[in-house]
């Protein structure tokens, strides 16, 4: 019968069939047996969620009783501990930690079922997960108490796992437990060997490898091991020789460490002469010669290779990567994909995305981006960098920027990635946006990043910016500038202000040479500076300095450069001009971006409609054989340009922007305001006023009346768009529309206001003066009213009632939890205000004292207690993002009063989020807590520790931060 059921567990295949065998162990009274039950804990891994696997194998051995053997209580701690079960439906998984395999132990010992050495092992592993030394002596304690403290592979476990934990370089407590174990094994001798060897103390570890007693081929090749890793290829080879017997790990170990120290020859000599060469041997020789740029050689072994393996076909794609052969790597992964026999991993993926990023090409690109989302590749850290760096290069930024947005976790390349990425596609704001959101996480800042902003910044003109990043990086972050810091700030000077300083510099030393006047005048157009090109361009003229023409026909000159598109009525105008002989002048246009345009013009109207040409105009009896020619450089919006131009000649010039659309006449707008075109000005602002505008659009045009000033009666009408003054002050409008939303009683009125006021309000800094869009005093006023009201809510919860529960008291026809929940809603979106307007600091010290709604919070029921929470948890995401500066005294008060409320409530917020984002709140919350004293955070470790060992899944996830705590 039992061989029949472990065959049926074996072969499980979904939740539900994993409850109908248990149903049927039940009811068999097989629930306990020491055969069945370890495989059913195992199976409930193997085909269940993520998430409830812990679940599901606790209630399996919560069934089984005291009659749960051992050894099924050793299956939960090391799946939990990421131990067994292979892959990731069989392991522990992304849903279980190393701490759930704590957790699972105490709840062995509280069954009533006593461990063996096999369960200490597990919770070994578990801690060398965690990292915490803390753990480690509380396992310890636990090993001494069940006498295992003489259990030589327990303490050869304990001896690693105290090593792992240390701080590096502190062997202190891994030989203070080698030295008084009463048994040793020549693993114990080989673990203090390698504790030693890791350390880098290669004479310590030389000392204990000639002291051991007994000696194994393990023991030389954790000499070896050591010695090649340090890079000592003449002691390893030393020790290699001294070797009474060999095996293929030794070889490989020696020729892996002449390849990677780049002596090939050597390790081709050992290569030769050894017996029996595996897919290891081989592919260290592949990536030997890859290395060394020996590319046709590494490619001859690697066909010759009787075997391969994956890491073989990344060996050799790998090689083509980093010796700038890209198509070569992707014909290879080709070719590995036609085989069949492998499947890409991450290191394949990494260097197949990096080729296609480094080839910039659009299709390589879609290929590679279609197999990775067809094939439901995990994207990790490093894919997901690579990837961002490809769609980047490729002038995607778009999908590099949703591929980042996606990222779970992110690294300090993926920031600096995403920087340059915006950067090298022109985006420079949205870089410094990135960057700036990099600061507001708490990302660390390197050498690196700080390049890639100060780039971004040197190319993009953003002088303000680039000086204050580089003074954080100097003033706060404490990082010495390199060559790369200084070359990014020189170009950001030449391109802001040095280029001029200098031009002027050297035509001042030769000031009738025009090649050095037309310099002045180019440098200036390119910064967008048209008055200094004027007073250039009219310094050559009054000192007589004409610029040297190119003898070029016409015609070539002509077919050479695309004409402007112009309108049709303007193509009549020109017939007619040219016909009476009008057009004697030639305007080249050069764009910023290398595109030029050729105009043959009137210069009467050109002259006599801007100043700006007026000033540029050659004289008359300065004209060439080619008749007059007048350049502009630099020009960055060149139709824009264009039809600034043709709008001087266009009879109909509103009808002729009504044609083109609002977006383009404002273009014209900032042109004609360049090149000081009255009529033009005039013309563009009536037809702009006259129509609507979209979003994008009035955002354009707060930009440009941000840039220039306009006469007042012509832009009068578009300014009071723009900023409304028969707005009401932010006291009397804001404040007011803020009353109606908290006081709404109707759940779909109140979110469509909602939406209304947030809209306003993030629009608030550009109409009102006040820098914070609000009046602080009036919105701490609606504060304090919602906060009134909660507390008398919570004291009418507490009123006796003839109902079996408080959530369902009705005062008003309205139910107690209703009224609750819309006062912390209030109170939260209220929150959100504060903390967006950067006035929280107040909020969160009123919240954190308050003392009288903590103790209601413990009588009340869960489903009225937990809204508390949802405001408590708005808080803790605000102070670990570091969006409110509160006091010292101020964060540990928030903790000490909420901290055990969020805990005992984070089931409920699970069940019944209302939006909000728990993982956020799990991050942010163990952000905070690294912010308090150090005892303050191991009083809440031990807190939230004893809380997760009995609550487990319904208890926030605060694992990363205390691994990050530094207060044990």
């Amino acid at each position: 019968m039992e061989q029949e059921l472990l065959q049926i567990l074996r072969g499980l295949k979904s939740p539900r069939h994993l409850l109908q065998t248990h149903a049927q162990l039940l009811a068999r009274g097989l629930s306990a047996s020491p055969r069945l039950l370890p495989v059913l804990v195992s199976a409930a891994f193997s085909v269940s969620p993520s998430s409830p696997r812990q679940a599901a194998a606790a209630a399996i051995l919560g069934a089984a009783g005291s009659g749960a053997s051992t050894v099924a209580h050793n299956t939960l701690i090391e799946r939990l501990a990421g131990i067994g079960g292979g892959g990731g439906g069989g392991g522990g998984g992304r849903g279980c930690s190393a701490a759930d395999a704590l957790a699972a132990y105490a709840a062995m010992r509280a069954a009533g079922v006593y461990p063996n050495g096999f369960t200490f092992t597990f919770l070994l592993r578990a801690c060398e997960s965690l990292r915490r030394l803390f753990l480690c002596r509380c396992v310890h304690g636990q090993i001494v108490r069940c006498g295992f403290g003489s259990d030589v592979v327990v303490q050869n476990a304990l001896l690693n796992v105290y090593y792992k934990c240390s701080d590096p370089g502190d062997v202190g407590i891994a030989r203070q437990v080698f030295d008084e174990m009463a048994n040793r094994d020549v693993v114990s001798w080989n673990s203090i060997v390698g504790v030693y060897m890791s350390n880098g103390d290669a004479a310590g570890a030389m000392e204990l490898f000639e002291a051991m007693p007994e000696r194994n081929v393990v023991s030389w090749n954790t000499i070896v091991a050591a010695f090649t890793r340090a890079g000592d290829m003449v002691s390893a080879r030393a020790v290699f020789d001294r070797m009474p017997i060999r095996d293929a790990i030794s070889w490989n170990l020696m020729i892996s460490g002449y390849a990677t120290s780049g002596n090939v020859e050597s390790a081709w000599s050992l290569f030769d002469i050894m017996d029996r060469k595996d897919v290891v041997s081989w592919t260290a020789m592949v990536s030997a010669y890859a290395k060394i740029g020996e590319l046709d050689s590494a490619r001859v072994l690697f066909d010759q290779m009787p075997d391969k393996n994956l890491v073989s076909w990344n060996a050799m794609i790998t090689g083509y990567n980093h010796n700038l052969r890209y198509d070569d790597a992707l014909c290879t992964f080709q070719q590995m994909m036609l085989e069949g026999r492998f499947m890409p991993d991450e290191a394949t993926l990494v260097s197949v995305v990096s080729a296609c990023a480094q080839l910039g090409s659009v299709e390589y690109c879609n290929w590679i981006s279609s197999y990775i989302s067809k094939s439901n590749t995990h994207i990790t850290v490093a894919l997901g960098n690579a990837l961002v760096d490809m769609f980047a290069k490729c002038g995607d930024v778009g999908r590099a920027h949703l591929v980042f947005n996606k990222m779970k976790t992110r690294c300090t390349i993926t920031w600096t990635t995403m920087i340059s990425g915006f950067a090298y596609n022109g985006q420079f704001r949205e870089a410094l946006l990135v960057y700036n959101d990099m600061c507001r996480e708490g990302v660390t800042l390197d050498d690196t990043v700080f390049v890639a902003a100060l780039g971004a910044c040197a190319h993009g003109g953003l002088l303000q910016e680039g000086w204050s990043i580089f003074n954080q990086m100097v003033e706060y972050c404490c990082i010495v500038p390199r060559m790369e810091h200084y070359g990014c700030i020189v170009d950001l000077l030449g391109r802001a202000e040095l280029s001029e300083y200098v031009s002027t510099k050297i035509v001042e030393m030769e000031p009738f040479n025009s090649s050095y006047q037309v310099l002045v005048s180019n440098c200036s157009a390119l910064e967008g500076r048209w008055d200094s090109v004027m007073d250039a361009r009219r310094t050559m003229r009054d000192c007589g300095v004409e610029k040297t023409p190119v003898v070029i026909p016409a015609e070539r000159l002509a077919s050479a450069l695309p004409s402007a598109t112009v309108a049709p009525s303007l193509v009549a105008v020109r017939e007619e001009a040219d016909a009476a002989g009008m057009l004697d002048l030639r305007l080249l246009l050069r764009g910023a971006h290398g595109r030029c345009v050729l105009m043959e013009l009137d210069s009467s109207v050109l002259c006599g409609c801007s100043d700006f040409f007026a000033a540029m105009a050659p004289r008359e009896d300065a004209a060439g054989a080619g008749g007059k020619r007048l350049e502009v450089d630099g020009v960055e919006n060149l139709d824009a340009f264009c039809a600034a131009v043709e709008l001087m000649y266009n009879p109909d010039p509103i009808g002729c922007l009504a044609a083109a659309g609002v977006s383009r006449a404002i273009d014209v707008l900032e042109v004609c305001s360049s090149i000081m075109f009255s009529k033009g000005i005039k013309s563009c602002l009536t037809y702009i006023e006259a129509v609507p505008w979209n979003e994008n659009e009035e955002e354009k045009l707060k930009n440009l009346f941000a840039r220039f000033t306009f006469d007042e009666a012509m832009s009068q009408d578009i300014l009071a768009r723009l900023r409304p003054h028969n707005w009401k002050s932010s006291d009397d409008l804001t404040i007011q529309l803020i009353q109606s939303v908290t006081g709404s009683t109707s759940t779909v009125a109140r979110k469509d206001m909602q939406s209304l006021v947030n809209g306003l309000l993030s629009k608030s800094s550009v109409y009102q003066k006040d820098s914070s869009g609000l009046n602080k005093e009036s919105l701490y006023q609606i504060c304090y009213s919602c906060l009134e009201s909660l507390v008398d809510l919570f004291e009418e919860a507490r009123e006796p009632t003839d109902y079996t529960g408080q959530i369902l008291v009705v005062r008003g026809s309205k139910p107690l939890i209703e009224r609750v929940s819309r006062q912390t809603e209030n109170l939260s979106w209220l929150l959100d205000i504060l903390v967006n307007n950067d006035i929280a600091e107040e909020f969160v010290e009123l919240w954190a004292k308050q003392d009288r709604l903590i103790r209601m919070h413990e009588q009340a029921s869960a489903m009225v207690r937990y809204e508390l929470s949802r405001i408590s948890a708005a808080v803790f995401i605000a102070l670990g993002k570091g969006k409110v500066q509160c006091r010292g005294n101020v964060r540990s008060l928030v903790f000490r009063g909420w901290f055990s409320t969020m805990l005992l409530d984070f089931g409920w917020l699970q069940r019944c989020p209302k939006g909000l984002d728990l993982r956020s709140l799990e991050e942010n919350l163990g952000r905070g807590i690294l912010t308090l004293p150090l005892r303050q955070q191991q009083c809440l470790f031990e807190e939230w520790f004893q809380f997760y060992s009995t609550k487990g899944a319904e208890c926030p996830n605060l694992i990363r931060a205390f691994q990050l705590g530094e207060f044990v």
